[in-house]
């Protein structure tokens, strides 16, 4: 129990007050908690003073705090509507705190509510692929940006596409899509070859439309796009000495944005693919190594057949 002494001015006297602190927090640490429930720094003052002085006045209360007369007035007047003090009748004006732990039971069964809707909101955004909505996001930060490319990179699940105009832009998430090539298949389209050393094992350019509309119409200012599970994406931009974006988390447009790309680049496959397919499935129909082998199995068969019927004749 901690006991701090202070003068204050009563009935124009001065006369030496005792106020004791039941608890085992300092004033300070007790004012640093109640601002963190949202008081105000005079309000936690006043607060706490009232609670040890049972019954005061607004003068009594300044002397006390060296809070200004006039803040104190108002103080007061933030506290009443808020519910943690109440205006007794009678000259001079005299304040006292409502129960405190009825009203700290109040506040805490109306915190545990709000976090419980919010939490609730939260989840329904994260995990409810069919929500209609769509909101778009602006990222003002290049921590903001590369903190949403992060992100997204570590809970793709089954595809990731990106449109990257100099691919040595993701040189810093080599480890992030090395991890997600284990998960999904990635596409990494790109306006230029990517030099010796760069992050990607896997690339692709598209055909004509693709690349009109994606890397020689748009500024160079556009710097990346991703697509991710054909529901969220990212449109990343130069701006000044940084990056900004426009992150969508759940993006309808984005299931026939994917199958537009994939069949630019699948039907251009045999022309355009530098370097092995990606590590999709097998079964994937989106996967080019799969309808190579299928082709190729198909053209052994009939191969067989045609000598099959070649000897039969002889």
């Amino acid at each position: 129990m901690s006991f701090k002494k202070v003068t204050t001015l009563l009935n124009s006297q001065n006369r030496n007050i005792l106020i004791m602190s039941p608890s085992p927090l300092s004033t300070q640490e007790l004012i640093t908690r109640l601002t963190k429930i949202g008081m105000g720094e005079y309000e936690a003052k006043i607060y706490i003073a009232l609670s040890t002085l049972r019954v005061a006045t607004a003068r009594e209360l300044h002397e006390v705090t060296r809070i200004p007369r006039t803040r104190v007035y108002d103080t007061l007047s933030s506290l009443i509507q808020e519910g943690y003090v109440v205006l007794l009748s009678g000259r001079p004006a005299r304040y006292h705190v409502t129960d405190i732990t009825a009203t700290f039971e109040r506040i805490r069964r109306q915190t545990l509510t709000e976090l419980e809707e919010l939490g609730s909101g939260l989840a329904t955004l994260a995990h409810d692929p069919e929500n209609p909505s769509m909101r778009a996001y602006e990222l003002h930060t290049t921590y903001a940006v590369t903190h949403q490319i992060q992100m997204i990179l570590g809970r793709v699940k089954n595809e990731l596409i990106l449109l990257c105009r100099d691919p040595s832009l993701l040189n810093e998430y080599t480890p992030l899509l090395t991890a997600a090539r284990k998960r999904a298949a990635v596409y990494l389209v790109t306006g230029r070859h990517p030099a010796s050393g760069e992050t990607p094992r896997t690339w692709y350019t598209g055909k004509k439309d693709l690349e009109e509309g994606i890397f020689q119409n748009n500024t160079d200012t556009d710097q990346l796009t991703i697509i991710a599970d054909r529901r969220e994406s990212l449109f990343i931009h130069a701006k000044n000495d940084g990056v900004e974006g426009i992150f969508i988390p759940n993006d309808p447009r984005n299931d026939y944005f994917a199958r537009k790309i994939l069949k630019d680049l699948i039907s251009a496959s045999d022309r355009h693919l530098s370097s092995p397919e990606p590590e999709t499935p097998d079964n994937d129909h989106t996967n080019p190594k799969s309808r190579n082998t299928t082709n190729r199995k198909q053209t052994s068969i009939r191969t067989n057949n045609n000598q099959q019927r070649n000897r039969k004749q002889t």
